[in-house]
């Protein structure tokens, strides 16, 4: 691996965490504890600045409770298929999960879903028992 590439934000082939951890650390972005809406799901999209790979999800459900969580994913934006199946792939499905409710996240793991450097990938995290989120004006505020 070419040492000079360390620093551009790519875990590039040869790089690791301990030879080149400012490319290859574990970044997480945290569901917020103070979300006051919920719904039976929730679409979102993620813009690569890197190559990555998404391990896991957590979310706050809206009670404690054991109930069914699918993850679907799509490359690009979800706009325009809010309500079309047309390239949606089911990437997580669990029957029988138990959610643990408003004050401790729920983590739904082994997602498994790349990501190359300027892609958009979307998301849409689905439950019946409902998963809680902070509303918004501005998408990704």
């Amino acid at each position: 691996y070419d040492l000079n590439s360390c620093g551009n934000n790519v875990c590039d082939i040869g790089e690791t965490l301990s030879n080149c951890p400012e490319d290859c650390s574990e970044k997480v972005i945290e569901a917020s504890p103070t979300a006051s809406a919920g719904a039976i799901g929730t679409m979102f999209h993620i813009e690569a600045t890197r190559d990555i790979e998404l391990s896991s999800f957590d979310f706050y459900s809206a009670i404690v409770a054991t109930g069914e969580v699918q993850v679907y994913t799509r490359p690009g934006q979800y706009n325009g298929y809010e309500i079309d199946e047309a390239g949606w792939s089911l990437v997580y499905d669990n029957p029988s999960l138990t959610m643990n409710g408003r004050s401790t996240p729920t983590l739904l793991g082994d997602i498994g879903v790349r990501i190359p450097k300027g892609s958009i990938q979307s998301f849409f995290i689905y439950t019946p028992t409902k998963l809680m989120y902070a509303p918004g004006s501005v998408e990704g505020s």
